[in-house]
């Protein structure tokens, strides 16, 4: 019967290391959010809510329900039949750009948070179409 429960152990012990490696921060309804894309949430929190920095544990909890939030949202928005275009994402993404200083200096703050262009334009692609 030990046997069984040191197999029970090591299984769940494995599915939570490959979820872990898997890079998924969280999943809402089968959308994973990444590790970059937290990253950017939370930047875009202290940004919003200065008072916020310093505050890791309250930062986080707010970054991850933007991220909730936006997926949500973005969900309800693909069920009524809206959308959003190559065109509008990449108009919203030079936009972010420009408020950072131009695309050197996006790019470069993309790179101190550990985010991917992929992460950015997932990211901003639910954003975007949450707000719609």
């Amino acid at each position: 019967m030990s046997w069984i429960r040191t197999l029970a152990v090591a299984t769940t012990a494995l599915t939570l290391v490959s979820t872990a490696l898997a890079g998924a921060v969280l999943k809402v309804n089968g959308v994973e959010a990444t590790p970059g894309q937290l990253a950017i949430a939370r930047y875009k929190v202290t940004d919003d809510a200065p008072s916020l920095a310093g505050d890791e544990a309250a930062v986080t909890r707010a970054a991850k329900d933007l991220l909730i939030a936006d997926i949500l949202l973005a969900d309800a928005a693909r069920e009524v039949g809206l959308a959003l275009t190559e065109k509008e994402l990449k108009k919203g993404i030079v936009a972010l750009q420009a408020k950072l200083g131009g695309k050197a200096a996006f790019a470069d703050q993309l790179k101190k948070l550990g985010a991917s262009d992929d992460d950015l334009e997932e990211l901003a692609g639910r954003r975007m179409l949450a707000q719609r």
